[in-house]
């Protein structure tokens, strides 16, 4: 028997659920299977197959391989959203406590999107790519909403969806900055949240050329909260 599913770098986290492998075709003393799945993946980050196989005594092993080369430096092979989800330094004393994060103007941000957070009433947000000086931005979570990462939506959330009076709507906010931290929220567990950022067509003057950067109308794929407490560890 075998079971298939895909596997995040990094994390080592499942991210779609387990298939059965309940066909296998023979081809040149091989076995063989095509993954099947019911959205395109999005490669904002490296994913891998994972195969497990089981014997008879209900033992397994697993490998994996990445689905597109994780090591390559390509820069067409991976797009990392243009809004990234982050969390500040956690608090060592009280839990679900997060420090802000800040970003210098025109500098790189080296950490990942951030999938989970343990904060209970601050998210923040990053968009190093963008150069407009100006943002409009919101916090949106719904249950109807489904933009995910790692699969491709079939509609994106946008910024421009949902009205800042909107039921969906948690917070709206104006910053120059390339970042935003947003305190005061009430998170639920459990819940996944987007930060949508919105700038206008602008048109940035050099010296020898003018550049015009297009609109921007987009939302993070959005952060789950987790304030599962630690499990306590043990020394021996």
């Amino acid at each position: 028997a075998g079971e298939m599913s895909t596997n995040m770098a990094g994390h080592g986290d499942v991210i779609l659920p387990w298939q059965k492998i309940e066909q296998l075709t023979p081809i040149a003393n091989k076995l063989t299977h095509i993954v099947m799945f019911e959205n395109p993946l999005d490669f904002t980050h490296c994913l891998r197959l994972l195969l497990r196989g089981y014997n008879k005594a209900g033992l397994y092993s697993s490998v994996t391989r990445d689905v597109l080369d994780c090591d390559t430096d390509d820069p067409t092979i991976f797009s990392p959203p243009i809004v990234l989800d982050a969390v500040g330094e956690h608090d060592q004393v009280i839990r679900n406590k997060t420090s802000d994060i800040y970003l210098e103007t025109n500098q790189r941000w080296s950490l990942p999107d951030e999938e989970f957070t343990p904060a209970s009433n601050k998210l923040s947000a990053v968009w190093p790519s963008l150069r407009h000086g100006l943002y409009n931005w919101k916090v949106i979570s719904a249950d109807s909403i489904r933009h995910w990462a790692y699969v491709t939506p079939q509609h994106a959330l946008r910024y421009s969806d949902y009205d800042c009076d909107s039921p969906e709507v948690l917070s709206c906010g104006l910053t120059k900055e390339n970042f935003v931290n947003i305190p005061g929220l009430t998170l639920k567990h459990g819940r996944r949240y987007h930060i949508c950022v919105h700038a206008d067509q602008t048109v940035l003057h050099f010296e020898t050329f003018d550049q015009t950067l297009p609109e921007v109308d987009t939302c993070s794929n959005g952060i789950t909260v987790d304030q599962t407490p630690p499990s306590p560890g043990q020394v021996w």
